[in-house]
């Protein structure tokens, strides 16, 4: 590509070097590279959640086959940037670009992993050019050249050759926005809309604001051993070491079983669990009955305001705040480990009131408050319960 080399490329002299070096000399330098790659980035790997790993994995998998093999193959060979060629050529938006690097990065620590444990592997000077590739690809992408330059790029602060261009987001698409558009009551119409059986999974969003994807890790709906509430029990996705609760469960009162539809019981023995098998599918269903309801358009640019599981768990963080719920109490609801990320949810302004909100809560961490100021804490209806 005849790109210019940057200068963070530490390990690029070694590139530079390859045909002056012997072989030995190379594998020697190799594999020590490797093993520091290695340690310093596979603990983080572990971290990730089984199913970010799959998505990771099923994206590297995309940028390193079919059409990309050949670009991916000749990246590793002329030790050029194959990140930067691969954004070039499919042009990805900011979202999916922070993607398709973090699968990237994910995919070459792991063949690193398998090159290190392979003495057969280590001994073939192919597979050192090609692990030399991947250092030198890694080494292109660590630390990150873009998230603490991209404010600067959007405001036109930076103009160099080596700005980052994505294709520019006019936020049609953002949910926290989309929430000011919608009237009140909004999701009571897209319920109606949906098949029966999509029904009480789309209630439990309305009511918890749980993420879509631990719909189909399944939700247990419970009366305590008080029984004068009922519980509502997740569990959590996005969790790690220092991230989200493995389980959170929000309570309510008991006149939610009058609300609750198909249920199949009153005042029953044992757990109601609810569950959706596709969420792709389950997503798309609501998304058709968003434009029944007239929610979602498309605007002559070709973006789109759609409802989504997302949007209704941005109108629940709307809804808490707007009824003044602290924001520990926020944060356990809505499954964070820290009262910082509840800034990117629905905003108070966007609260339309509910007829249910939540009693109580409990998770299995401490919320750690991380965000600015916010007035006196107030006697709100929860009391937050974590163990």
């Amino acid at each position: 590509m005849g790109e210019q080399k940057p200068e963070a490329i530490k390990f690029m002299s070694i590139a530079d070097q390859d045909n002056e070096m012997s072989f030995e000399e190379m594998k020697e330098h190799v594999i020590e590279r490797a093993r520091e790659v290695v340690d310093e980035l596979l603990p983080h790997t572990r971290e990730l959640a089984e199913i970010t790993r799959k998505q990771h994995l099923s994206l590297f998998k995309k940028m390193t086959s079919g059409d990309n093999w050949l670009f991916f193959n000749q990246a590793l060979k002329n030790k050029e940037n194959f990140l930067e060629q691969f954004r070039q050529q499919h042009k990805p938006g900011k979202g999916m670009f922070y993607r398709y690097r973090a699968a990237l990065r994910h995919g070459l620590v792991l063949k690193l992993k398998d090159f290190l444990q392979d003495e057969k592997k280590q001994s073939s000077k192919q597979w050192m050019q090609d692990a030399l590739g991947m250092l030198i690809q890694l080494e292109y992408i660590q630390p990150d050249p873009y998230r603490n330059r991209i404010q600067q790029y959007r405001s036109g602060k930076i103009q160099t050759e080596k700005n980052i261009s994505f294709k520019k987001s006019k936020g049609f698409n953002s949910k926290k926005r989309m929430l000011k558009e919608l009237p009140t009551g909004w999701q009571d119409k897209i319920i109606e809309a949906l098949p029966p059986d999509d029904r009480l999974p789309c209630h439990i969003l309305k009511l918890t604001g749980c993420r879509g994807i631990e719909l189909t890790y399944g939700v247990n709906i419970f009366l305590d051993d008080k029984k004068d509430r009922v519980g509502i029990e997740i569990i959590g996705a996005k969790t790690g070491e220092h991230s989200g609760h493995a389980k959170r469960i929000i309570y309510f009162s008991k006149e939610i079983l009058d609300y609750l539809p198909d249920l199949g019981w009153r005042f029953p023995e044992k757990p109601k669990r609810v569950s959706v098998k596709n969420l792709k599918s389950f997503s798309e269903r609501i998304e058709t009955a968003g434009f029944k309801c007239g929610y979602n358009v498309y605007t002559q640019t070709g973006k789109k305001n759609r409802v989504t599981t997302s949007t209704f768990r941005h109108q629940v963080s709307a809804d808490l705040k707007s009824a003044g719920y602290a924001p520990d109490e926020i944060a356990l609801v809505m499954g964070h480990a820290v009262t910082k990320t509840q800034q990117y949810y629905g905003s108070k302004k966007s609260g339309r009131g509910r007829r249910f909100l939540p009693i109580a809560a409990a998770g299995t961490r401490e919320i750690k408050d991380t965000s600015h100021p916010w007035p006196e804490k107030s006697d709100g209806p929860a009391k937050v319960q974590r163990g």
